[in-house]
């Protein structure tokens, strides 16, 4: 039988200089949310989302794991961020974490953030 799921991140904070606060960015995931469950809407039940605010980046790389795994092709699996991307020194794209980190350049320290790639490689 088809599920609909989701994983809704919402990144406000970020400790590092460099990417500063988007004090929408949690408040678009709370709506998103709210739009999914509604049952004119989304029809999503409130059980089967995931929401994240201000995950660190193992809390998120974890989640976008569970996400994908073990889906069917007749499920609907939905994954929102509002939040910082930023690309690396080779323009790979990331997706910010509270905590990530880049340099003076405004390129992204890797190590601290998510590779767009993790997730296209969980969707695959």
């Amino acid at each position: 039988m088809a599920k609909k799921v989701a994983l809704l991140v919402g990144v406000s904070n970020y400790h590092q200089q460099g990417l500063s606060a988007l004090p929408s960015a949690t408040r678009d995931a709370r709506e998103m949310k709210r739009v999914l469950q509604h049952p004119d809407i989304g029809g999503f039940a409130e059980t089967d989302i995931t929401l994240l605010l201000n995950p660190t980046k193992d809390t998120m790389a974890d989640a976008i794991y569970n996400l994908f795994a073990n889906r069917s092709s007749e499920d609907l699996v939905l994954f929102y961020f509002s939040g910082h991307g930023a690309k690396d020194d080779n323009g790979n794209l990331y997706i910010a974490a509270p905590a990530t980190r880049v340099s003076q350049n405004k390129r992204v320290l890797p190590q601290s953030a998510i590779n767009a790639s993790f997730i296209k490689d969980q969707m695959t």
